[in-house]
């Protein structure tokens, strides 16, 4: 937050690509929470991947940080969880 004046402090300009990504993996989390299944949570392990290694993630060092964290989770969701598929 930006203490002058209340308002979230704006991220650098990403490309479309990058928001493209990102978009998409909103689409894939929704999609899991009221479908799961270990399919799926790799191509969200995979979309997290690409926007980790996406050049755009260098101009925004909190989002390399949250999307390490995701990697992690995701993949420690896929090798622990019992899908029933």
């Amino acid at each position: 937050m930006n203490k002058s004046n209340n308002n979230p402090v704006q991220s650098p300009l990403m490309s479309a690509e990058f928001t493209r990504l990102e978009d998409w993996l909103k689409v894939l989390t929704s999609t899991y929470s009221d479908y799961p299944s270990r399919s799926l949570a790799k191509v969200i392990l995979y979309y997290v991947s690409r926007l980790m290694k996406h050049e755009d993630i260098i101009q925004a060092p909190d989002k390399r940080c949250d999307y390490f964290c995701m990697h992690k989770y995701w993949l420690w969701l896929i090798e622990n969880t019992d899908y029933h598929e």
